[in-house]
């Protein structure tokens, strides 16, 4: 396990990022850096919300006045009235870390709020933070453990689930670019690291992953017909039969998976923030170089904040009719990765 401020590994497959988090002192300053806030451009297609917290020292429209404080403290008690729940600060108190913690009490522990400049009004935002610090890497190893059919169609869910989800091959991610060219500097061949990385770059285990690539051949009809065909023998090989066909609802088409952007106010032009395409990877195995990525996703994640799964994002007003609704589908759908991760790493 790793501890302190890199990152804490949960579990195998399952591993957590350490983020920022906003916190808003009596004065309604966040910590950190100040710059104008900036948005990173989507590149993945199944990133469908970024939004960046409001930092809240260079504001350029006096957001602690009167009038949007009482905006505010009116946005949570209407909330509060669609929990049914007690609203207990006076409208005149003007304290704003007391009106986020009263907001914080209102809603369960897997959500939280952020506050963001829209069209020149400073809100409130509530998001699911249920997936904010999970990180899915499923090994592909497992179909050099397999032939026949079993192994045609392991392949052949591989492919399409990083087909429909718009995922890169792990070996054509940032990474790698960065990290062959720095382990190229040392040339030694007894080195069990950098016969690691040969394997990677132009050997078996690059073979491997080659064959899982997304860009290869696959459909979902391809999928189904191999699923039908295929007769388990072995218990391990039920089990996959019965996930894969419970993901089929997640492989029919392409579907944008809600996320939400945590990053302090930097510029994204010099700075790698970590993206949600890198969430759900599928690698090789839990070894060396997976080890080595995960020490560079956590080094950005501090540096350059990143991106989460998020099953619902809501900004609240004085006018709102319901409260947050959560999207099954992405419940679901972290749900089922979670199985095939639990299926990978421990049995």
């Amino acid at each position: 396990m790793r501890t302190g401020t890199q990152s804490v590994t949960c579990s195998a497959g399952e591993n957590t990022i350490i983020g920022r988090r906003t916190q808003i002192d009596d004065q309604g300053h966040c910590p950190g850096k100040t710059e104008t806030a900036s948005v990173r451009k989507p590149s993945h297609d199944f990133l469908k919300t970024v939004f960046k917290t409001r930092p809240l020292t260079d504001s350029p429209c006096n957001p602690y006045s009167a009038t949007r404080y009482r905006y505010l403290n009116n946005s949570v008690k209407k909330y509060a009235r669609l929990l049914g729940k007690p609203m207990t600060i006076a409208q005149e108190n003007g304290n704003l870390s007391l009106l986020g913690e009263q907001l914080g009490l209102l809603l369960p522990n897997t959500q939280e709020y952020r506050l963001i400049l829209e069209d020149g009004i400073l809100k409130f935002q509530i998001v699911d933070m249920r997936n904010d610090r999970y990180l899915f890497h499923l090994p592909c190893k497992i179909i050099e453990e397999t032939d026949g059919d079993f192994k045609e169609l392991l392949i052949e869910f591989f492919r399409l689930l990083q087909k429909q989800y718009g995922l890169d091959s792990f070996l054509d991610n940032q990474y790698f670019e960065f990290a062959f060219q720095y382990f190229e500097r040392d040339s030694d061949p007894e080195d069990e690291f950098i016969n690691l990385v040969n394997r990677y770059r132009k050997g078996d285990i690059c073979a491997t992953l080659r064959q899982v690539d997304p860009d290869k051949p696959c459909s979902f009809k391809g999928l189904k017909k191999k699923l039908k065909m295929f007769e388990p023998y072995t218990q391990r090989e039920k089990r996959w039969k019965e996930l894969i066909s419970e993901g089929l609802q997640f492989l029919r088409k392409r579907r944008c998976l809600g996320s939400m952007c945590m990053q302090p106010d930097i510029d994204p032009e010099n700075y790698y923030t970590v993206g949600i395409e890198h969430s759900l990877v599928i690698i090789y195995d839990d070894d060396g170089i997976e080890e080595s990525f995960l020490e560079f996703l956590n080094d950005n994640a501090q540096e350059s904040g990143f991106d989460f799964f998020s099953a619902g994002v809501k900004t609240i007003s004085p006018y709102i009719k319901k409260p947050l609704e959560l999207d099954p589908y992405i419940i679901n759908f972290i749900n089922w990765i979670k199985k095939i991760n639990h299926e990978l790493y421990y049995i």
